[in-house]
C-alpha cells in the first residue's frame, strides 16, 4: 500500500461533454513499432490475458500498460490534450468475442509501475461483446482521458474469463528502457473488477496508436479544493496523496508549493505540475502545501486552499499497569496501524506489517486478507494483532513504549498463536536506552497449523522511564492460507510494593476427576507475585494444591472442593488472601464420554434433528438446518453440543418417533454425493453417566443418495425421572463396528441433547402435602428453615413453589424457590409461607398448609454460628449450662457429641428466672464439640441489667472466659448489683465462640462468628422490702414481658383480696383501660392485649381496700 502510494501519480478525467464547442482536428501518433506477438500479456486474448488457463484455473486477469510521456513527445504530441481513441496492431483474431471488455485510464507522474496500481482509475471503454479485426483496431472512448503534457498514462485493460482455449495476439515492443508492463491476476473470480493478487513485471508493450485532441484555455480559473483538507498526519519517510479537484478543460497548468515550517512558499520541482501530488513526511517538519492553477493564454490565476502536513508525534511512554487488547486501532504513519499512541509499528505497510486481523487491508495485504485459518481470532475479547508470518520471509516489528521507572524487574504478559510451520518465531527485546540497543529476552516458536492461543510471562530487567519493548516476527519461509502470527491481551505491570490485593477465585466447576484451573480477578496488576493456592472440601482442614504456586494451575475436582488463595509480594513478604470459592461437580448429564470424527473434512453431517410425541404433528425438537444438502461448506462440524437447548419432556413407557436429515461438503466430484451411513442413538435412561449398550434407541443404515432416516421407540417404564443425555453418531463409512457413543472415529459427526424423562403426568389437582417450620418465633437477622414433606412426588409434570403473604390473604411467589424440599430463609418481619402444586398437565393448582414466622418479642443483635464459608465449620455448642434456679444439664459428653451443631437457642419462651438484687448465684457452664479433637473456645455471659434492650460493654459483660482440654466445665459466681432494674423482664446471653482472639461476637455480644453457639434467656429482678412496708404493701406484682409488643401478662404475688381493679394509664395520668376482679388471688396473672397502644412508656396499677401498688411497662 505504501509503494502505491508513493508511486501513484494523479490522473485528470474529462468528459467529451465538458469540451469547449469548437471544431478541433484530431493528431493520430503510433507508440510501438515491434512484430513480436504472444497469447501471454497482451490485450486481445480470450480466455485470460496471462498465463492463467480458464479451463484449469478460471481467473479474471487485468494486464497494466505504460506509456511514457517521452514516448508521447517523440511521437509528436507536446502540449496537453484529449485522447478519445486508441487502437492495437492485432496480429491474431481471438477465436470468440471479448466479454465485458473494459479499459481504464490514467496519469502517472513516475517513470514505470513496480506494483500492480489499481487506485484511480476511470473507466474509459466498455463494450458487452468486443470482437478485434485484424490490422489496427480502434476503440472509441465513451469518456476521454486528459493527458496534461507532463505524466505517464496507464492503461488497464480486463475483460471477463470464458471456459475457452486461450487465443488473440498483438504485435509487441520491447523496448530497453522505460516504463513495466506489470500483469495483475484476481484469486477467485473470473469476472472483471476485482483487484486481489499479483503477477509478474516485463517490458513488453503492446503497439498503440493514440488520437490526440487539442485544448486551450481562456479567463480565469474557478478556485480549485485540495483533498484532505487536512491537517494530516504520517510517519517519517511516508507519503499522504494530495488531490486537487476538478480542473476545468483547456491548457490550464498546476504549480504545487510547499512551506515548510512556516517558512516562505517555493514552488516544487519536479513533480510538482500534476492535479496530484505525493507529499512526503519529513520528521521535524511542518510543510503546508498548495496550488496555483493558471491559464497561460492570459495569466490569470487562482491558488487553492492551503493543506498542513505534519510527522507523527512520539511514541508515549505508558504508565503502568499497562493493558492492551487490540480492539481497536489508531492511524498513526498510516491507516489504523498503531493500537494506541504508545506503539509503533516498523513496517508501516506490506504483509509483515502488524495489523488488527480484520484490517490487513489497510496495510496493503493482497492474499488471505480475512481471517479463515487464522481462528480462533482472539484470545480475549473480538480482536488481535496479526502479522502475515506465512507471507515470508520476511521480519516485521511492534514497538511498545512503557515508563518502568521504580525498583525491580517489570512483567510482560501477552497471548500468542502462531499457526504457521516451523519456519517463524516471535522474538522479545527490550530498550532501556529509547531503542538505541535492544537486550533479547524470549523467543517463541511456531505452534503449527492446530496451534491456540497460549499465555506467557516475560521479565523486563528494566527501570527506564524510555523503556521499549519489541514484539519481533522472523518468517524464513512462506506456507498457502493465512497461517498467521499473532498476539493478544497484552499487559506490561510494575514491581510489585507492600500488600497486594488478593482478590477474588473465579468461579468454576468440572466433571468428576476432571481438572479446573484456578484463576483469580480484582488482585494487584504487578510484577514479583507469589501463589498459594490452597484447598479444602469440609470448610476446616485447608491443604496446599499440587501445583498451585503458579497463578494458574490445574488441578482434579473429585468432589465439591472451595479453593482459595495466598498471594504475596515477594518485594515486602507482606500477603493477602482471597475469600473462598465454592468449586461444584456438574451434573451426570453434562460429563459424558467425548466423541466425534477426527478427520479434517467429515464428509457428512447431521443436518436436522426433529423428535414427535405419539399422534403429534409438531416436533418437540427441531433443531439444525440440513441445507442445502450437498456442496454444503457447512458440513464440516465433528461434534456439535445441543445440550443447550431446552429439554424435550417425555413420559416413561410412551414411544416417540426420531427423525434425521443429513448433508455433505461433496460436489458434484465425488459419486455418490451422499454416501452410505450408519446411525446410532442412546438415551442414558439409568441417569448413570455412560449409554450403555441396552439405552440404545436406534440403529440404522442409511443407504447412499438417501439423505432422511427416521426411528420410533419407547422409554421404558423404568427409566429413572429426571432431565438425561441423549448421543447421536453417525459415521460416513458403513461399519456398524465404527459406530460406538464413545471415542475418535474418521468420518461423520456426534450430536448431543438433554432431555426431560417424567413419569406418567398428574390428572388433576396433586396432592401439596405440609410445611414446617423451624421456629414458629424469630427475630430480625436470625436463619430459619422451612421443611415441606408429604407432596405428590410420582406424577410428572408437577411444579412446586414456595410462596409468602404478610396477611395471610395475599401470595407472591419466593424467586429461585421452585421444587426444593428445605428452604432457608433469613427472617426480616412477620411472614406465612405455603407451597404451591401446579399439575402443567391440567393447569390445576392445589396449596399445602401455611405456616406463620413471627416476630418475636425477646429480640436483642443478631448473634449466631454460621459455620463459616462451607456451613460445615460449627463443631462446638454450649452442652449444659445452669444458673441460680434454672439447670440444663450436660447430655452426650464433651467429645464427640452429635449435637454440638446448633448455631443458636432461644429459651425466651420460658418463664424468667426469678433474681434478687445484692443476691450472688452459682453457675456452671459445659463446652462440648462435634469431633474427637478439642479446640479451645471463648465464653462469655451478658445480662442487660438496666433494661434499655442491648448489653452494654463492659458494664454488662459479666463473665469471660478460655474454655480448654481440661477447664472445659466451668463453674463461677455472679452477684446482682443494687441497681438493677425491677418488674420487667430482661435479656441474659451466653455465647461459645471457637474464635479465642480478641472479636466483637464474643466481646460485645452481637455480630455473626463461625463456630460455637449463642443462648438467650429471660431474668426478672426484684428488691427485698423492710417489715414495715411488707405490714402496708397490697401484695407485689410481676408483669411480663417487658418490655412488650402486644400481649402481656400481670403476676399478683400478695394475699388474695376481693373487689380489686386494674387501670392502664399513660404516662400523664390518662386512664386507658380499667378491669374490675371480683376475687384476686395469690399467684394470679391478668393477661392484658396492649397490640393497639403507641409505642411508649405506660403504668400498670393494681387497687383494693384503698390500698394499690404500680408497675411501669415499655411497648416497643
Amino acid at each position: 500500500m505504501k509503494k502505491l502510494i508513493q508511486k501513484t501519480g494523479a490522473l485528470l478525467l474529462l468528459l467529451c461533454s465538458l469540451l469547449p464547442l469548437q471544431r478541433v482536428v484530431a493528431q493520430v501518433i503510433t507508440i510501438g513499432t515491434g512484430t513480436f506477438s504472444s497469447t501471454l500479456y497482451n490485450p486481445v486474448s480470450v480466455g485470460g490475458m496471462a498465463i492463467f488457463n480458464p479451463a484449469t484455473a478460471p481467473k479474471n486477469v487485468h494486464i497494466q500498460v505504460v506509456y511514457s510521456a517521452a514516448s508521447i513527445n517523440a511521437a509528436g504530441i507536446t502540449a496537453p490534450g484529449m485522447i478519445d481513441s486508441i487502437a492495437w496492431d492485432v496480429a491474431t483474431v481471438p477465436s470468440r468475442p471479448l466479454i465485458n471488455y473494459t479499459i481504464k485510464g490514467k496519469l502517472h507522474n513516475t517513470d514505470s509501475i513496480s506494483a500492480f496500481s489499481g487506485n484511480n482509475l476511470t473507466q474509459l471503454f466498455n463494450q458487452a461483446s468486443f470482437m478485434p479485426v485484424a490490422g489496427w483496431t480502434w476503440m472509441h472512448f465513451q469518456t476521454p482521458l486528459y493527458w496534461n503534457g507532463v505524466d505517464n498514462i496507464v492503461f488497464d485493460i480486463c475483460s471477463d474469463t470464458v471456459t475457452a482455449p486461450i487465443s488473440g495476439t498483438v504485435r509487441l515492443s520491447n523496448p530497453t528502457t522505460g516504463p513495466n508492463t506489470w500483469v495483475a491476476a484476481t484469486a477467485l473470480t473470473p469476472l472483471c473488477g476485482v483487484y486481489t493478487g499479483a503477477n509478474g513485471g516485463i517490458r513488453l508493450r503492446p503497439n498503440i496508436k493514440m488520437s490526440f485532441r487539442p485544448v486551450t484555455c481562456s479567463g480565469v480559473p474557478a478556485t480549485m479544493t485540495i483533498t484532505p483538507a487536512g491537517p494530516l498526519q504520517g510517519c517519517d519517510g511516508n507519503y499522504k496523496l494530495l488531490q486537487l479537484g476538478s480542473v476545468p478543460p483547456g491548457a490550464y497548468s498546476v504549480q504545487w508549493q510547499k512551506s515548510v515550517n512556516n517558512g516562505p512558499w517555493g514552488n516544487i520541482s519536479p513533480g510538482g505540475n500534476s492535479v496530484a501530488y505525493n507529499a512526503q513526511i519529513v520528521a521535524g517538519q511542518s510543510v503546508k502545501y498548495r496550488a496555483v492553477i493558471s491559464c497561460p493564454t492570459t495569466s490569470a490565476s487562482v491558488t487553492s486552499n492551503e493543506v498542513t502536513v505534519n510527522p507523527a508525534p512520539d511514541p508515549v511512554f505508558a504508565v503502568l499497569p499497562y493493558t492492551q487488547d487490540f480492539e481497536s486501532w489508531m492511524d498513526r504513519c498510516l491507516t489504523s496501524d498503531a493500537p494506541d499512541s504508545s506503539w509503533l509499528n516498523v513496517n508501516a505497510d506490506g504483509p509483515f506489517s502488524w495489523r488488527r486481523e480484520d484490517q490487513g487491508a489497510t496495510a496493503g495485504w493482497i492474499y488471505d486478507v480475512n481471517p479463515l485459518y487464522y481462528n480462533p481470532v482472539s484470545s480475549t475479547g473480538s480482536h488481535s494483532a496479526r502479522i502475515q508470518s506465512s507471507k515470508g520471509p520476511g521480519t516485521g516489528s511492534l514497538l511498545l513504549h512503557v515508563n518502568c521507572t521504580g525498583t525491580g524487574n517489570k512483567e510482560l504478559r501477552f497471548d500468542y498463536m502462531s499457526k504457521t510451520g516451523s519456519n517463524n518465531n516471535l522474538q522479545i527485546l527490550s530498550s532501556s536506552n529509547n531503542g538505541t540497543t535492544y537486550d533479547s529476552l524470549a523467543t517463541f516458536g511456531s505452534m503449527g497449523v492446530n496451534a491456540q492461543w497460549q499465555s506467557y510471562v516475560v521479565q523486563i530487567p528494566s527501570t527506564s522511564a524510555n523503556t521499549i519493548i519489541q514484539f519481533k516476527s522472523i518468517s524464513s519461509g512462506s506456507q498457502s492460507g493465512d497461517f498467521d502470527m499473532g498476539i493478544d491481551n497484552v499487559h506490561v505491570y510494575p514491581a510489585c510494593d507492600g500488600k497486594p490485593v488478593a482478590g477474588t477465585v473465579d468461579s468454576g466447576s468440572a466433571c468428576p476427576g476432571a481438572g479446573v484451573t484456578l484463576s483469580l480477578s480484582g488482585s494487584s496488576l504487578v510484577a514479583g507475585l507469589n501463589w498459594r493456592w490452597q484447598q479444602t472440601t469440609d470448610g476446616i482442614a485447608w491443604t496446599d494444591v499440587a501445583g498451585g504456586n503458579v497463578e494458574h494451575p490445574t488441578t482434579p475436582l473429585n468432589a465439591p472442593t472451595w479453593f482459595r488463595c495466598i498471594l504475596t509480594c515477594t518485594n515486602s513478604g507482606q500477603s493477602d488472601t482471597t475469600a473462598p470459592q465454592l468449586f461444584a461437580l456438574k451434573s451426570f448429564f453434562n460429563c459424558y464420554c467425548n466423541s466425534g470424527s477426527t478427520v479434517a473434512s467429515p464428509g457428512l453431517n447431521i443436518g436436522n434433528v426433529k423428535v414427535f410425541a405419539p399422534a403429534a404433528t409438531t416436533p418437540m425438537v427441531d433443531n439444525g438446518n440440513p441445507l442445502p444438502a450437498t456442496n454444503n461448506l457447512q458440513a464440516k462440524k465433528h461434534y456439535t453440543d445441543y445440550t443447550h437447548v431446552a429439554p424435550a419432556d417425555m413420559y416413561r413407557d410412551s414411544t416417540y418417533k426420531l427423525l434425521l436429515t443429513f448433508f455433505t461438503s461433496n460436489g458434484t466430484n465425488v459419486f455418490p454425493q451422499m454416501g452410505k451411513t450408519y446411525t446410532k442413538v442412546w438415551i442414558d435412561f439409568d441417569h448413570n453417566g455412560t449409554f450403555d449398550a441396552a439405552e440404545q434407541v436406534m440403529g440404522h443404515t442409511k443407504e447412499a443418495s438417501v439423505y432422511v432416516d427416521s426411528a420410533t421407540f419407547v422409554i421404558p417404564a423404568t427409566a429413572a425421572a429426571g432431565i438425561t443425555g441423549m448421543r447421536i453418531v453417525t459415521n460416513d463409512v458403513y461399519d456398524t463396528t465404527l459406530i460406538q457413543p464413545c471415542g475418535p472415529y474418521s468420518y461423520g459427526e456426534t450430536e448431543d441433547y438433554l432431555v426431560h424423562l417424567w413419569n406418567m403426568p398428574c390428572n388433576g389437582s396433586a396432592a401439596a402435602g405440609t410445611i414446617t417450620a423451624s421456629d414458629s418465633l424469630a427475630c430480625p437477622g436470625y436463619p430459619f428453615t422451612l421443611t415441606h414433606t408429604g407432596y405428590d412426588s410420582t406424577s410428572g409434570q408437577t411444579t412446586r413453589t414456595w410462596q409468602q403473604s404478610a396477611n395471610g390473604t395475599t401470595w407472591t411467589d419466593i424467586t429461585g424457590a421452585d421444587n426444593v424440599n428445605v428452604l432457608a430463609q433469613l427472617f426480616t418481619a412477620k411472614q406465612w409461607y405455603r407451597v404451591k402444586t401446579v399439575c402443567n398437565a391440567t393447569a390445576s393448582n392445589s396449596y399445602s398448609d401455611s405456616v406463620l414466622v413471627n416476630l418475636s418479642n425477646a429480640c436483642y443483635c443478631v448473634s449466631y454460628a454460621d459455620g463459616g464459608f462451607a456451613g460445615k465449620a460449627d463443631s462446638s455448642d454450649i452442652g449444659g449450662f445452669s444458673f441460680a434456679s434454672m439447670s440444663f444439664p450436660l447430655t452426650g459428653g464433651h467429645l464427640n457429641n452429635p449435637d454440638a451443631v446448633r448455631k443458636y437457642t432461644s429459651r425466651t419462651y420460658l418463664a424468667p428466672v426469678q433474681l434478687w438484687a445484692d443476691s450472688t448465684y452459682n453457675f456452671t457452664i459445659d463446652h462440648t464439640l462435634l469431633r474427637n479433637d478439642h479446640a479451645d473456645a471463648k465464653i462469655t455471659l451478658f445480662i442487660d441489667y438496666n433494661g434499655n434492650g442491648t448489653y452494654d460493654i463492659p458494664a454488662e459483660r459479666v463473665y469471660s472466659t478460655i474454655s480448654t482440654a481440661t477447664t472445659w466445665h466451668k463453674t463461677g459466681q455472679i452477684t446482682i448489683p443494687s441497681g438493677v432494674i425491677t418488674g420487667q423482664s430482661v435479656g441474659m446471653r451466653l455465647i461459645v465462640n471457637n474464635d479465642t482472639s480478641a472479636n466483637a461476637p464474643s466481646d460485645e455480644a452481637c455480630g455473626i462468628y463461625t463456630s460455637g453457639e449463642t443462648e438467650d434467656y429471660w431474668l426478672r429482678f426484684d428488691k427485698f422490702v423492710s417489715i414495715g412496708d411488707i405490714a402496708h404493701s397490697l401484695g407485689a406484682i410481676h408483669i411480663f414481658p417487658n418490655p412488650t409488643t402486644g400481649i402481656t401478662s400481670v403476676r399478683y404475688d400478695g394475699k388474695g383480696v376481693r373487689q380489686a381493679t386494674l387501670k392502664v394509664t399513660n404516662i400523664t395520668g390518662q386512664v386507658l383501660e380499667t378491669l374490675v376482679l371480683p376475687v384476686l388471688e395469690q399467684g394470679q396473672v391478668i393477661k392484658l392485649n396492649l397490640d393497639g397502644y403507641a409505642k411508649g412508656i405506660y403504668f400498670i396499677t393494681l387497687g383494693a381496700d384503698g390500698r394499690s401498688v404500680t408497675g411501669k411497662i415499655a411497648i416497643h
